[in-house]
């Protein structure tokens, strides 16, 4: 690198290590450039959005995507992970490591579309995995894993090195684990044309597999991996920190594919425990309680309960989190008559009415409380045909190695911003039959015969 090792470390202290490693998803200022970069466009960056930083600096082998035609412009990925992630981030695009800002104190996230050993030294190694090891994301995309091969703990924090692209044709992706926030709502398989990597150094158990290759859509005997597994998507945690990456990305329309697009955004979300829109894709995320057949409507970003059809919950499931929404009862709804619910962990339910409550003092079944089990501390719900907003701070139980528990939920809440729930302690389900139970479950919103509607339904992960 240019700058000394001393200047590069003190930058990263000075950063507290906030640099959230994603690599090609990068987490930095959109059209924020370094002296290599194009110069900014005319429409200024938002400076709330927190910064990805996404490095393309290629060592070895220079792919299509990270090539730029002038020095001035963007490489085709470069341009893509901007426009995908305009909105939840600003993406600063560097192709040259040497050229890091001296200050870290904004980053938010790092994405890495590479190859070859990239100029750090021992020292900045060190900082940069104890960085992640203290909170910081990692995302890589397709090459990230053909970098640093003279670095084994590289190696095993993204969790594997690329060894040969046996296949480069059209092949079946085949979601392995559909319930997972990143992959919630995509096609369980779908077919797509790109170069498909195989891994040395690789252990499924040392990773969360989220899609894979269907060995059934290639001529799997050109592969060379004993247990036949060929991941093209994966996370795990990595001391406080998360990583996610995936294979995918080698060929230009990919970066333009909504599946791919989709499964990136999603993925840097959860790197960066941002939040994620449930919506987002249609109701591919959702399916009903009972049955088959999901009637309820999303028109427009709003989505309406079909009365008396079923109840709807998420696919993926959930536990720690933050959690907010926005419902409405239409007009001609009765007064204290309409009637639903949002139910987390399918057994802790916040009651949804219309109006602002029949008695003195609010009640188990008044518009915020923990369904008869907790009054809200105030009024707060408003009439039929007003949007309401609700926003929940949830902490799951707490469970020993035998399964016993050992802590109960709690929940903060606040209607239409006043607080009605201040951590209150949950000592029992409120709804579903199924006793209490370790693990993630979903969430539900529920159909009680009611026409209700919701809109901006968004959540995201809390570190336990």
């Amino acid at each position: 690198m240019k700058r000394s090792s001393t200047s590069m470390v003190s930058a990263l202290r000075r950063a507290g290590f906030a640099l959230a490693l994603v690599f090609v998803v990068g987490s930095f200022p959109a059209n924020s450039y370094g002296q290599d970069e194009p110069a900014p466009s005319d429409t200024p960056a938002s400076p709330k959005l927190p910064k990805l930083y996404f490095v393309t600096q290629s060592k070895g082998f220079v792919h299509p995507v990270v090539k730029r035609a002038e020095r001035a412009m963007l490489a085709h990925a470069e341009t893509c992970l901007t426009e995908m992630l305009a909105g939840r981030f600003e993406v600063v695009c560097r192709q040259d490591m040497s050229t890091f800002p001296e200050g870290f104190d904004d980053m938010s996230a790092i994405a890495f579309y590479t190859t070859g050993e990239l100029p750090l030294d021992d020292t900045q190694r060190a900082l940069f995995l104890r960085w992640i090891e203290k909170g910081g994301a990692f995302i890589g995309f397709h090459s990230a894993t053909d970098t640093f091969y003279e670095w084994p703990e590289f190696g095993e924090l993204i969790g594997g090195y690329f060894d040969g692209h046996p296949w480069h044709q059209k092949v079946r992706v085949r979601i392995e684990d559909p319930m997972h926030v990143v992959t919630a709502g995509l096609p369980q398989s779908f077919e797509i044309t790109d170069e498909i990597y195989q891994f040395k150094n690789f252990d499924r158990e040392r990773v969360h597999i989220l899609a894979s290759l269907d060995p059934e859509s290639v001529d799997i005997s050109k592969g060379k991996r004993d247990d036949g597994v060929y991941a093209l998507a994966w996370c795990r945690e990595y001391g406080r920190g998360r990583v996610f990456y995936t294979a995918l990305g080698h060929r230009p329309e990919v970066w333009r594919d909504a599946r791919f697009q989709r499964l990136t955004r999603r993925g840097v979300d959860w790197a960066t425990r941002r939040w994620s829109d449930l919506l987002e894709g249609g109701l591919g995320g959702w399916h009903p309680v009972k049955g088959d057949e999901t009637r309820w409507k999303l028109t427009g970003g709003v989505l309406e309960i079909a009365p008396s059809s079923s109840s709807l919950m998420t696919v993926a499931e959930f536990g720690d989190c933050l959690f907010e929404l926005e419902f409405r009862f239409p007009e001609g709804t009765p007064e204290h008559g309409g009637d639903s619910g949002v139910v987390l962990q399918r057994h802790y339910e916040i009651q949804l009415r219309d109006g602002r409550g029949v008695g003195e003092e609010p009640t188990t079944v008044d518009c915020g409380a923990l369904r008869g089990l907790v009054a809200p501390k105030v009024f707060a719900g408003k009439g039929p045909d007003v949007w309401q907003r609700l926003e929940v701070e949830f902490h799951a139980p707490r469970w020993d190695e035998k399964n016993a528990k050992t802590a109960n939920a709690r929940m903060t809440v606040r209607l239409n911003g006043v607080l009605v729930h201040d951590n209150v302690e949950i000592s029992e389900r409120t709804t579903d039959q199924r006793p209490e139970s370790p693990g993630n479950n979903p969430i539900v919103l529920e159909d009680r015969g009611e026409r209700v509607q919701f809109r901006n339904i968004r959540i995201r992960p809390l570190v336990p």
